[in-house]
């Protein structure tokens, strides 16, 4: 018997160092660096768009339909932008600063977080840059789409906010969300269903219906859980417990995910007699016309983006954003169950939407707009790149894409 037990003591102490071994092994994989030495922070719980239930997180905005609020998970300045350490306007403190506004939705503002080191060591390479401290201002939001990114622009140019250089990152928004506008009946035009709806059901509850109302108070639970559990996984002392937290973690999340997707797709009220200025589509239109009309608004906004900044010789960039639904990339298992689902509501959008985007491209050159599609830039990386199902890249990926937003940007000033 006590050897029975011995052993079986040694083989629980040699399958908890397995299990310890292969959690350090995914953290490393998955986070960079070593577990028990890495500084750890609370996943963040932001999906691609504002979860409804989430409107107490964001605050409408006379002209760009939504801001952000600052949480205990987001941090945002002054004019509720994320990933923005600057307060606006930014003055610059000497002539040796350049200033580059970053304009886009939530795939923009990760870019920012997770790629702009790297941006400025490339562009700092060129002599164009050296000796210069160049500096990302983000005008880009979770959920913002055309013509969100202009008339954001239109505002800080003319409230006076200096710009050098500027990089629109965007597309995905455009047709996965401006398409659940138009089955939603709102207006392609009009800030996203997904963002808006919560707020206008917050101001004016005529527009929620019971059901809309028991399913915010299910999301609001379930985002409670969530908090929980993010903070024992960031506070684990074993790599093989943090890593059973964020299994929890991600079946908990798509439970959320599903809870949020379900009242995105509810009936909304009364919207015609609401206080909010909510426009109904013009017109109905089938897929392909939805589709090449959403496509003609994004070039037209992009193109007036170039009109404004060329009448001040301000150089624009506009980069059209990779996505996986859109993708020759290898993906590998592990990537498959984080980046590919069949039936995420936003994957037909991107399927339908991005071939009208690509046949803007020549429209958009013939304009005068510096456009250049990443589409293709994962095509020949096995890596995994996208750290969700929606449109978002980990750290390697926004490096990957610094590198193409770099390349472009100096083949440009070496001209």
């Amino acid at each position: 018997m006590k050897f029975k037990l011995i052993a079986l003591a040694f083989g629980l102490t040699l399958g908890f160092i397995a299990i310890e071994l292969f959690s350090l092994g995914f953290f490393a994989l998955t986070q960079g660096g070593l577990f028990y030495s890495a500084e750890r922070t609370a996943p963040g719980l932001d999906g691609p768009a504002v979860a409804p239930g989430e409107e107490a997180e964001q605050r409408l905005h006379p002209y760009f339909g939504f801001v952000r609020v600052e949480t205990p998970t987001r941090d945002v300045n002054n004019h509720g932008f994320a990933a923005a350490p600057h307060d606006y306007p930014f003055v610059k403190k000497h002539e040796d600063q350049v200033l580059i506004g970053v304009f886009g939705g939530s795939v923009a503002a990760g870019f920012i977080r997770n790629g702009q080191e790297q941006l400025v060591q490339r562009l700092q390479q060129h002599p164009a840059f050296q000796d210069k401290e160049i500096i990302l201002l983000s005008f880009a939001q979770g959920g913002f789409k055309q013509p969100q990114q202009l008339l954001a622009l239109s505002y800080y140019l003319t409230t006076g906010q200096e710009l050098d250089m500027v990089i629109n990152l965007d597309g995905f928004n455009e047709v996965a969300l401006s398409s659940r506008n138009h089955t939603f009946g709102m207006d392609i035009s009009m800030p996203s269903s997904d963002h808006i709806m919560p707020l206008v059901n917050l101001i004016d509850q005529s527009t929620l219906t019971s059901e809309g109302i028991e399913a915010l108070a299910s999301i609001t639970r379930s985002k409670a859980q969530l908090e929980r559990i993010s903070a024992r996984a960031a506070n684990a002392r074993l790599a093989s417990t943090w890593f059973l937290w964020q299994q929890i973690l991600r079946i908990q999340s798509a439970s959320l995910g599903r809870k949020q997707v379900a009242f995105q797709e509810l009936a909304a009220g009364d919207t015609g007699h609401s206080k909010m200025a909510i426009y109904p589509p013009r017109e109905d239109l089938p897929g392909a016309d939805l589709y090449e009309q959403i496509a003609t608004e994004w070039a037209d906004a992009s193109i007036l983006m170039h009109a404004l900044l060329q009448s001040r010789g301000i150089p624009y960039y506009h980069f059209l954003q990779p996505n996986q639904y859109v993708s020759q990339k290898p993906f590998s298992l592990e990537e498959q169950g984080t980046a590919l689902t069949e039936d995420h509501p936003y994957r037909a959008g991107a399927e339908l939407g991005y071939p009208a985007l690509l046949a803007q491209e020549q429209r958009l050159v013939q304009n005068g707009v510096d456009f250049h599609s990443a589409l293709a830039i994962f095509d020949d990386e096995s890596s995994t790149l996208y750290s969700d199902d929606c449109c978002h890249f980990n750290a390697l990926g926004n490096e990957i894409l610094a590198d193409f937003i770099a390349d472009t940007i100096l083949s440009s000033e070496s001209e």
